[in-house]
C-alpha cells in the first residue's frame, strides 16, 4: 500500500471510490458516465477525447464540494529558537598594504 501524507485532518484520504463506463473505438474514448468520491466529494459527470490523434478532450464534470483545507499539511510547531543575545559579526579580515 501507499503510505497516504500528513494532513492537518488524519480522517481525510480515507475512502475514495471510482466509476464509470468505458465507450470507445478506433478513433474516440469516453467515459460516460464518470462517479467519483473522495472522502465527503462527489465528482461527476463526462470526460471524452472526440478524436485519440489529436487528442482533443472534452469534459463536463460537476464537484458538490471539497474543503480543500482539510488536505494542507499539518501546521508547523512553534519555532523554539531563540537569537542569541551575545553574537556579533566577525570582524572583517585586516587589509594588506
Amino acid at each position: 500500500g501507499i503510505t497516504p501524507p500528513a494532513t492537518r485532518d488524519p480522517a481525510v484520504l480515507g475512502k475514495a471510490q471510482l466509476r464509470f463506463t468505458l465507450h470507445g473505438d478506433r478513433r474516440s474514448l469516453a467515459l460516460d458516465p464518470l462517479q467519483a468520491s473522495l472522502d465527503d466529494s462527489q465528482l461527476s459527470g463526462s470526460l471524452k477525447v472526440a478524436d485519440l490523434a489529436r487528442q482533443a478532450l472534452r469534459f463536463d464534470l460537476t464537484l458538490d464540494r471539497i474543503d480543500l483545507d482539510r488536505y494542507l499539511p499539518p501546521p508547523w510547531p512553534p519555532c523554539r529558537w531563540t537569537p542569541c543575545a551575545s553574537w556579533t559579526w566577525p570582524a572583517p579580515p585586516a587589509s594588506a598594504t
